[in-house]
């Protein structure tokens, strides 16, 4: 449990990651193009939009506009949609446009979009959005962009008048007939586009007449997305509750939007992960995960390093199983990635595969390193020499796949048990995942990673129960429709969903549950042979894993009985007893033997010399990692007996009576660690003042020496002999200054920074010394103050920029303070 919060925070920032990434793909995939208006009669309006255009036209003409006609747009943003629709409205009293268009993954509190239009005679153009401004790439040329990010149209309708009515006074607007406008507009957004590309902003794609974000773009604009996202939740916030509380704009989506919409999503997320993009995620991932296992569990030695590395094999192997089946039964967009703290997950997808596809592609995960880990422990077991890799390698295949093959969700055998029983009758997955839930718990008290794994799980459930009840009315309805279109099933899935409670919900959660009844209507159609045959396959995978299991463990597999003695514990004690004894035991066998060889050696040289230092050391060293405190300190106290200034025998010594429970002794090593340290230091630094009683470096050498035994007062007093042979030395002020923060003499080590910086005004250090110091006295203004002018003599100082977001987030300036983190991170960045 003593990484619990380290996987929570560790998990927290993957999960930040994850999202920002997200964010930055889908700017990536964003295709600028010159923007189309085409005027449409009202008869080639799609029936199912003019219901849903009915309330926001309404609005608009009880604030003076009267209709146009409708719209075919084409704009200027596009993730690969089709044309959009829209109104056209004019307000002959203020000359000005309104366009209402449907929003992209409509919401029944967010579902139309209102721009408001002006132009004037010199050109300019008053565009007025809402929710939309912080999108706007750069300025649009001749063009004054408001936006009030409000939840009610007059608000939105008031910020363009009071705009309009400022401008009048020094420009006239012109009154445009509608064709006129929507050309206009055209030739406007095209002369913004240009001047985007001219800038180097966005980019011409190759082969077409659309236009993408550059790189710098791309990052730029995702970071100011994820700067002005609180500003739209608080905005969505607004939609809900005037949602809630006034009826009369309750509407409903129509089901072909929610088809359409839902088709758009799941193309999105096989666009997300394209086959070119394997390679690249593959070893980012795999580089992530490798230091996630490193920081956490310290691994220094050369041993360690080897089973990381067998671990990294052992999870490639079972996803690289997954992979080739999925290439087997051709799937599309395949994909490997390593998840940090966790493992790793191959990905692909196949519009219609059959219910033995799927059962086979998650089985061919597990099952050929488990045949793979059964058969090396059994022909190396029982043999003197085989490399003890080999057995850390046996030990990890058949206890990660077998693992795996427990029916256990989101495990590989608890996703083929759910597929082949529960999901077939509603509600029985979700009785299920609550006794996957329990298991997880009783696994995570020994392995706490797990615990997150059933939190996670438990957030699914809510989502099954939903999908469950949903499947109860529909079951019957979509097996009549076995051999219909997909549009057609999605059509009747929406319909559904609107029926029940849960039409309300917002777009995620009505797009994961058509998902769910989609996956569910695909398996509900295999035949019960074949649901049967998979099941014994699935059973013969499980129990003949288990067998030979216990043949390859030979004797030992006696300790499994101690499972059925607690029932309620088996999972976790079977899976901690095949951990334990295949894998801890052949990691502990393999460094006891490497300990032993250590000893050995140092046997052999003290044989040879009695009285050699290092041999008594390494001993130590190896005493030490076997826990023998008393032989490693007897070794240590011999060490320090043939040479009394061995710092690193007495920092060992200090470390081992700390483990001893002995803090005194441990205090008293350290003492003589410093000592032993400073000694040579004081006797050079004698030695010079002998020769030179007026050598300001060597009472500042001295000066340092007394500081690492903690003599603050003597070092002081060092140092003011060398100001007083050296009166400009800046750097004697800051040494003096350190010293008297060690002594909390805080105000003595403002004077001796400001004395420092008088002699040295361009030391960005001073400042940032001088900054630490008014941290300490709780001065934030001032703190702020020198953090600044470290930074512009330093431009690149990431320890300023951290230091002054420290202090405005201490004076309530989040919005600063975030700043100066962001600034700071993508300095470390820049220099890793």
């Amino acid at each position: 449990m003593q990484y619990l919060l380290i996987y929570a925070i560790a998990i927290f920032l993957l999960w930040k990651v994850i999202a920002f990434r997200v964010i930055f793909w889908q700017f990536s995939k964003m295709a600028i193009q010159y923007g189309k208006y085409e005027s449409k009669e009202i008869k080639e309006f799609p029936g199912h939009l003019k219901q849903l255009f009915k309330h926001p036209v309404l609005e608009l003409k009880q604030l003076g506009f009267k209709g146009c006609c409708c719209l075919h747009i084409e704009g200027m943003s596009s993730l690969n949609m089709s044309k959009e629709w829209g109104v056209l409205l004019y307000n002959q009293e203020f000359k000005t446009y309104a366009i209402v268009k449907n929003n992209l993954l409509a919401e029944p509190f967010d579902w139309f979009n209102i721009k408001f239009f002006s132009f004037f005679k010199d050109k300019t153009l008053l565009l007025t959005t809402n929710g939309e401004a912080h999108g706007i790439i750069d300025q649009i040329p001749n063009s004054i962009v408001e936006d009030p990010y409000t939840a009610l149209t007059e608000v939105h309708w008031q910020a363009h008048r009071d705009k309009f009515e400022q401008l009048v006074g020094s420009k006239q607007p012109c009154d445009l007939a509608p064709i006129t406008f929507l050309k206009a507009l055209e030739i406007c957004e095209k002369i913004y586009i240009d001047r985007l590309v001219n800038l180097g902003k966005i980019l011409p794609i190759k082969g077409t007449k659309k236009i993408k974000f550059s790189f710098l773009m791309v990052r730029k604009e995702a970071i100011k997305f994820e700067t002005n996202k609180r500003l739209l939740q608080k905005l969505n916030k607004e939609r809900q509750e005037l949602f809630q509380t006034d009826p009369t704009i309750e509407v409903d989506i129509p089901v072909e939007i929610e088809v359409e919409n839902f088709l758009w999503m799941q193309q999105l997320e096989r666009d997300y992960v394209k086959r070119k993009m394997a390679g690249p995620i593959l070893v980012g991932s795999l580089v992530l995960f490798a230091i996630s296992f490193i920081s956490l569990l310290d691994w220094v030695s050369f041993l360690h390093l080897q089973f990381l590395l067998i671990l990294i094999g052992v999870i490639f192997l079972h996803e690289a199983g997954h992979f080739l089946a999925m290439k087997c039964f051709g799937y599309q967009d395949k994909s490997i990635f390593f998840i940090p703290f966790f493992g790793a997950a191959a990905t692909g997808h196949k519009e219609e595969a059959t219910l033995t596809e799927k059962v086979w592609v998650l089985l061919a995960g597990p099952l050929p390193g488990l045949v793979m880990g059964i058969g090396l422990a059994i022909a190396i077991y029982g043999k003197f020499q085989f490399p003890v890799w080999l057995a850390t390698a046996s030990g990890m295949l058949i206890g990660i796949n077998l693992f795996n093959l427990l029916p256990i969700y989101p495990l590989d055998g608890g996703k083929v048990a759910d597929l082949l029983l529960f999901s077939r009758y509603p509600y029985t997955d979700v009785m299920f995942k609550l006794f996957t839930v329990v298991m997880l718990v009783l696994l995570g008290m020994e392995y706490p990673i797990l615990l997150f794994i059933a939190v996670g799980v438990g957030l699914t459930i809510p989502l099954s129960f939903k999908t469950a009840e949903i499947d109860v009315k529909l079951r019957k309805e979509l097996l009549q429709l076995s051999s219909v279109d997909k549009e057609s099933i999605l059509h009747l899935i929406y319909k559904t969903i609107k029926q029940s409670r849960y039409g309300k919900q917002d777009f995620a959660q009505r797009y994961q549950l058509a998902k769910n009844m989609l996956q569910r209507h695909q398996q509900a159609r295999s035949k019960w042979t074949t649901r049967v045959l998979l099941i014994a396959l699935y059973c013969a995978s499980l129990l003949g894993g288990l067998a030979g299991t216990i043949r390859a463990m030979g004797p030992q597999w006696k300790r499994y009985i101690t499972a059925i003695e607690n029932p309620a514990k088996f999972p976790e004690t079977i899976i901690g007893t095949i951990i334990e004894t295949i894998i801890d035991e052949q990691i502990e066998s393999a460094n006891q033997a490497f300990i032993q060889e250590k000893i050995e050696s140092a046997n052999q040289a003290l044989q040879q010399n009695p009285n050699d230092v290092s041999a008594y050391f390494k001993r130590a060293q190896a005493n030490r990692m076997l826990q023998d405190y008393e032989s490693a300190i007897a070794d240590l106290d011999r060490a320090i007996q043939l040479d009394p200034n061995s710092t690193k025998a007495y920092q060992m010594r200090s470390a081992v009576r700390r483990q001893m429970g002995d803090e005194q002794g441990a205090k008293e090593d350290d003492l003589k660690a410093n000592a032993s340290i400073a000694a040579p230091i004081l006797d050079r630094a004698n030695q010079a003042l002998q020769q030179n009683p007026k050598d300001a470096n060597a009472y500042l050498e001295r000066a340092r020496a007394k500081m690492i035994l903690q003599d603050y007062e003597e070092a002081i007093a060092d140092i003011d002999r060398a100001i007083q042979q050296n009166p400009k030395d800046a750097n004697a002020y800051l040494e003096r200054a350190h010293a008297n923060m060690m002594l909390q003499d805080y105000e003595g080590a403002i004077a001796d920074i400001d004395r420092a910086i008088q002699q040295n005004p361009k030391d960005a250090n001073a400042y940032l010394e001088r900054a630490s110091v008014n941290m300490e006295l709780q001065d934030y203004e001032s703190a702020i103050a020198d953090a600044s002018e470290a930074i512009e003599l330093k431009p690149n100082f990431a320890e300023a920029y951290w230091l002054r977001s420290e202090a405005r987030r201490e004076l309530g300036d989040e919005e600063g303070a975030h700043a100066d983190e962001q600034k700071a991170q993508d300095l470390e960045a820049s220099q890793w």
